[in-house]
């Protein structure tokens, strides 16, 4: 595979690159299925595939659309200017290509990623600055090499190749792998944007170790790890003693630089395997793969020893307590395993600090009662109970099972009466979870407990976002009695969840009885509300996400099916049928405008409704007779109205497309068709003929308005007509009637009561027909006429037949103007030939003279029409030159002494001068020239030989000898034809080209000769 240097695109490629040719644009429907394709590419882009993935995607798209021998695409190494290998789709060189690694600047791909210019060529081979892979062979091949540019940085390169000598990429292809590019460009740049991004998400931004997260994530993958190969996994969690003290004494920036060196030492301190992250706050983590408790203690002996051995300024010397715990023995979970660490932790710090110490459920120690008061006890108790609350919260997803769990794990600690977990829904509290005894004559325990926010106990803690612990609720003046229970003495907690700045719900518990609860379990509530806020409220959202997963993967299903789909009535068709299956309802309406586009069941026209967007003539709403229509539900149903309206306007703007398409092809064809008629009579027949053809029409006719009075209106072409009927020549009508019909400039139909009604036309001549008018010069008007007999004619074909009209209306006014030019010429010429005449009567009549033989001669040669053209301006012309040469040396009756015939000789030029200004004779200069040139090379004034003589001027030569030698001259008398013909076929390959000659007696011999006078 080579890599040269080429332009940036056919409009730009060296001119003197012959794979840099114009390829003809393919038809519309290669063209959409490009764009579609495309379009599908981008599609999975925007879905967030694998990088690896999507270019597999790429790569498989380009060779369905346009096969190639090889693709290779490579990621930029912008800092080392390298380009490294990404995917290669190659028959033989696969590995050596991966092996690569192009510089930028080097070959062709290094030259268009150098400047950030697309390259397109059919000749990659031969360019001097190719420069070959290593292990693959020089070989013939056309190349695209596309730079990949996201966001104005350089991402890499795309690489197409046909091998052969025949190989070659066309216009649109090129333009075609550009789109593709982008495409792989954009998928580099996400792929580059989402490795960042994962790196900060996984990483803390004060101490650079790895988050809170990602020890989870990573804890998580070891564990399974050592769950399949029967190893083992240890985690060690120390905490900073005391560290809230030297944030108080010393400030939190003091904090954080102790927080950033403990870290370093950490980094530092561990095996390279270990993981060493920032669990929060104070808190670290180390995740020690293949090793247990052991090796852990170890570990935390190293670092305590670094720690005792340093100064950490202000503070002074610091400690840290340490707990271990070794998975899968002691726990199989993540964060159950890291909840026994921490409990191994804390067991350290109620030890009093400075110490490490390994999970042992069973032996592990906990502060005695003569160690601590009987609060710290319990706070113990309360903390072990979180941890464990905390491990199972962290495994539910579902917002009734947490409420439960919730409930049930407290009254492990708290006896109450009755608990229940409330969520809040605008201004109204519900509750997910009652656990407890309550009057069941009030009815069912969701219903009697709701409330409202401000309203009772419950309502006013959340209205504030404060707990509340009420002694007896029979003397709280806020308190709400629920209507039907009996008037009890009744303590009251309430505390509320909040998430963030948010209060979203509420934990209450009550028990019969005054000052029943006391602050140390409004805490441990608080403690627990923190911990189920975040649990609920990630419930809550992993519940939304999921719903709108399931809507975006219904509404992914449904754009799948309507991209599939390019009519309107399909795609209304497979809309209400998608809109029942997606909301699970019996009856859709589609309604476009005030129609009914489509409808399962009896078109409804009140219910559910989104409108669509407006756009490309759409209009109107999707309506469903659905019963339930939540928030999430009404974000689906806008988003399908949505998908629906852009559906809908695509299909519009692609059969508009489709239209416009077959209208400018047919347009281009008609043009081209015109392009090529030589003379006016050629336009006016091509004109019919194309315009029956594309119409499909058994007969057109063309008439145009008369220059001369009376200035009627004539058919001047017609096709598709019996001799009989035929019009051309002889039908006509009046002015009057043709300004009566034409005047306007739009085209029409025609119906047969209304020709009927045009007294000149005859019963046999009534049908319906198309009028297309056409506007002329000097106020004339036309018109292009094709019958329809029954065929369905509508906008799209009356806009096909105006430009039809257009161009032959272009194509007549050309040829007209051509004509009336090619006039205006001829008449100069002869002007030009009057003024050699005056000088010299016998050069005039000569010049005529040759001017007619020539063309005869040229006629038999088979010259094409350009040829004739130049031939008859070049016997003209030939001896113009003589108007510079004195009239005494030209008359002479004798011969000429050598000077005067070195004067003579001057006129070829004089000639060629003199025709220089004027451009239209810019072809003709060199025949003038040439005119006394000889077939052996002897002639004059340039001495060329044989076919480097224009063929014009060869002919010229023999006329005018042939006319010279059968003439009188002032220095001789005339020879007799048969003389005349003898001595041109004695100079036949000598001083005159041999076939020229052989035709030239073969018109003597006919008697087509010209008479001379």
């Amino acid at each position: 595979m080579t890599g040269v240097m080429v332009t940036q695109s056919a409009a730009a490629a060296l001119p003197d690159d012959p794979g840099a040719r114009p390829h003809a644009v393919s038809g519309p429907e290669p063209l959409v299925e490009s764009y579609q394709r495309l379009a599908e590419v981008f599609h999975e882009l925007l879905s967030e595939q694998s990088l690896d993935a999507l270019l597999d995607r790429v790569a498989a798209t380009l060779g369905d659309l346009m096969p190639y021998e090889a693709l290779h695409i490579y990621e930029a190494d912008v800092d080392r200017r390298v380009l490294v290998p990404l995917l290669a789709r190659s028959q033989e060189y696969e590995d050596e290509i991966m092996r690569s690694r192009p510089r930028f600047g080097e070959g062709i791909t290094g030259w268009a990623v150098e400047n950030r210019r697309p390259v397109w060529t059919n000749r990659a081979h031969l360019d001097p600055r190719s420069v070959n892979v290593p292990g693959t062979p020089v070989e013939p091949e056309a190349m695209i090499s596309v730079p990949l540019i996201a966001r104005g940085a350089l991402k890499g390169a795309l690489n197409i190749y046909r091998a052969g000598e025949d190989a070659e990429f066309a216009e649109h292809e090129f333009h075609l792998a550009k789109s593709f590019g982008d495409a792989a460009a954009l998928a580099l740049d996400n792929a580059q944007i989402r490795a960042r991004l994962e790196h900060l998400a996984q990483t803390d931004s004060l101490t650079g170790l790895y988050n809170h997260r990602f020890f989870h994530e990573r804890l998580r993958a070891e564990l399974t790890r050592a769950s399949r190969s029967h190893d083992t996994v240890a985690v060690l969690m120390f905490d900073l003693d005391d560290f809230k003290r030297v944030n108080d004494v010393h400030g939190h920036g003091a904090g954080d630089q102790m927080l950033i060196q403990v870290a370093r030492m950490a980094r530092e301190t561990v095996r390279g395997s270990d993981v060493v992250c920032r669990v929060g706050g104070e808190e670290f983590g180390v995740i020690m793969p293949s090793c247990d408790a052991g090796d852990a203690l170890g570990l935390a002996s190293r670092l305590s020893e670094a720690l005792r051995g340093t100064d950490f300024e202000p503070a002074g010397r610091i400690t840290v307590s340490m707990g271990v715990a070794q998975g899968p023995e002691h726990a199989m979970n993540p964060r159950e395993l890291v909840a026994c660490a921490e409990a191994a932790m804390m067991t350290a710090k109620a030890r009093g600090k400075n110490q490490s110490v390994v999970y042992d459920d069973g032996a592990t120690e906990r502060p005695s009662a003569d160690a601590v008061a009987g609060r710290d006890v319990r706070s113990i108790a309360h903390l072990k109970m979180l941890q464990s609350l905390a491990g199972k919260l962290n495994r539910l997803n579902d917002v009734s099972e947490i409420g439960r769990t919730i409930a049930t794990e407290l009254r492990l600690l708290i006896d109450y009466h009755n608990c229940r977990v409330v969520l809040r829904h605008g201004d109204e509290l519900r509750p997910i979870a009652f656990v407890g005894d309550y009057d069941e004559a009030v009815g069912d325990a969701v219903d009697a407990y709701s409330a409202r926010v401000g309203v009772g106990v419950m309502g006013r803690a959340v209205e504030l976002g404060e707990p509340l612990l009420i002694p007896n609720a029979l003397e709280c003046e806020f308190a709400y009695r629920i209507p039907g229970t009996e008037e009890l003495e009744e303590s009251l907690a309430v505390v509320p969840l909040r998430y963030g700045s948010r209060v979203t719900g509420a934990v209450v518990i009550s028990k019969l009885g005054v000052n029943q609860f006391d602050e140390d379990d409004v805490r441990l509530l608080e403690v627990l509300a923190g911990q189920a806020s975040v649990a609920l409220e990630n419930a809550r959202l992993y519940e939304q996400q999921r719903r709108e997963a399931e809507g975006a993967k219904a509404l992914l299903a449904f754009a799948d099916e309507i991209t599939r789909a390019h009519s309107v009535d399909d795609i209304c068709a497979l809309a209400v049928d998608a809109a029942t299956r997606l909301f699970e309802c019996e009856r859709a309406t589609l309604w476009l405008g005030d129609e009914c586009a489509a409808s399962v069941g009896e078109p409804l026209a009140d219910g559910h409704s989104a409108p669509l967007v407006e756009g490309e003539g759409i209009t109107g709403r999707v309506v469903l007779d659905v019963q339930r229509m939540d928030d999430d539900r009404e974000r689906l149903l806008t988003a399908f109205g949505y998908q629906l309206s852009v559906a809908l306007q695509k299909a519009r703007l692609y059969w508009k497309q489709m239209e416009a398409a077959e209208i400018a092809n047919a347009l281009l064809d008609a043009g081209r068709e015109l392009a090529t008629a030589e003379s006016p009579e050629e336009v006016l027949g091509r004109s019919v003929q194309v315009t029956a053809r594309v119409l499909g029409s058994t007969q057109a006719s063309l008439w145009i308005q008369e220059e001369a009075e009376p200035r009627d209106l004539v058919a001047r072409a017609s096709f598709g007509y019996t001799s009989e009927d035929d019009p051309a020549g002889r039908r006509r009508f009046s002015a009057a009637i043709a300004h009566e019909w034409l005047d306007g400039s739009e085209p029409f139909v025609v119906e047969p009561d209304a020709v009927a009604r045009i007294d000149t036309i005859e019963q046999r001549e009534i049908t319906r027909a198309v009028v297309a008018p056409l506007k002329l010069e000097g106020g004339r008007v036309g018109a292009l006429i094709a019958t329809l007999a029954d065929q369905a004619f509508g906008d799209r074909q009356l806009r096909l037949v105006a430009g039809l009209a257009h161009q032959a209306k272009l194509a007549i006014e050309s040829a007209e103007h051509y004509e009336a030019l090619e006039r205006t010429f001829v008449a100069t010429v002869a002007t030009l030939a009057n003024a050699l005449e005056a000088k010299d009567e016998y050069t005039g009549t000569h010049a005529r003279w040759i001017s007619d033989m020539a063309l005869l001669v040229g006629r038999e040669l088979g010259l094409d029409r350009d040829a004739m053209k130049r031939l008859e301006l070049g016997a003209l012309f030939h001896d113009i030159g003589k108007i510079g040469i004195p009239s005494e040396i030209l008359q002479k009756p004798g011969p000429l002494t050598d000077e005067e015939f070195d004067i003579v000789k001057e006129h070829p030029e004089l000639g060629e001068k003199i025709l220089a200004p004027i451009d239209r004779l810019s072809d003709v200069r060199p025949i003038v020239r040439a005119c006394h040139e000889r077939w052996d090379g002897l002639g004059y004034p340039d001495g060329k030989a044989g076919t480097d003589i224009p063929l014009e001027a060869r002919i010229v030569l023999v006329c005018d000898a042939f006319h010279a030698m059968v003439t009188d001259r002032p220095y001789r008398n005339a020879l007799s034809r048969d003389e005349a013909v003898r001595r041109l076929a004695a100079a036949s390959g000598t001083q005159f080209d041999p076939r020229v000659v052989e035709v030239f007696c073969l018109l003597v011999d006919r008697g087509v000769v010209l008479p001379l006078d």
